[in-house]
């Protein structure tokens, strides 16, 4: 169902089917979301920096890419293209 409201100031508002409310809750879910999966990639690169190298070298990553891990930096190995 579409609304509309009046503004203060006289302005008619077209809420497009949906409510202020139901707006807002949108926009705080899809945060949110955003920040849980913010969340889950910081730690799984924190869990990749503690493995031994030679799990490391087991899960496709090169030598010289050990580093980047080790500094949990965001990257995709090259075996992993």
């Amino acid at each position: 169902m579409r609304t509309t409201t009046m503004s203060p100031h006289g302005a008619v508002l077209d809420h497009g089917g949906e409510s202020f409310v139901s707006h807002a809750w949108h926009k705080v879910v899809g945060f949110l979301s955003g920040v849980r999966k913010v969340h889950a990639d910081r730690m799984l690169r924190e869990e990749l920096s503690e493995l031994d190298t030679k799990l490391l070298r087991d899960i496709g990553i090169a030598y010289d890419e050990i580093p980047r891990v080790r500094a949990r930096e965001r990257f995709t190995p090259k075996n992993w293209r």
